[in-house]
């Protein structure tokens, strides 16, 4: 019972974090030149952009298949485990 409810609250904490980010618009300046990136924006650098935003959580739970390496706006999933997923927009923009 006890690890039952241990379960339980660890889902509710996922779904309250993925109900906070689904839907989310997220924007992150950085150097580019002709719609180029110098260096790349991965789950890390998401992960810091949305600390800004309040919405903390581990870039371990983002989803990218590489890492962003030029202008423009990309969907990002961050997988909670136990079938909790959100969906949002990372917005890459030269500084």
């Amino acid at each position: 019972a006890k690890r039952t409810k241990g379960m339980e609250a660890v889902i509710a904490d996922a779904k309250a974090q993925a109900a906070l980010l689904d839907g989310k618009k997220v924007f992150i300046k950085t150097k580019a030149e002709d719609g180029k990136l110098f260096g790349s924006i991965g789950r890390d650098e998401i992960a810091v952009a949305l600390n800004l935003i309040t919405i903390e959580l581990d870039a371990d739970v983002l989803t990218i298949k590489k890492p962003f390496k030029k202008i423009g706006t990309f969907p990002v999933e961050a997988d909670f485990g136990n079938d909790v997923k959100a969906v949002f927009q990372v917005t890459i923009e030269a500084e």
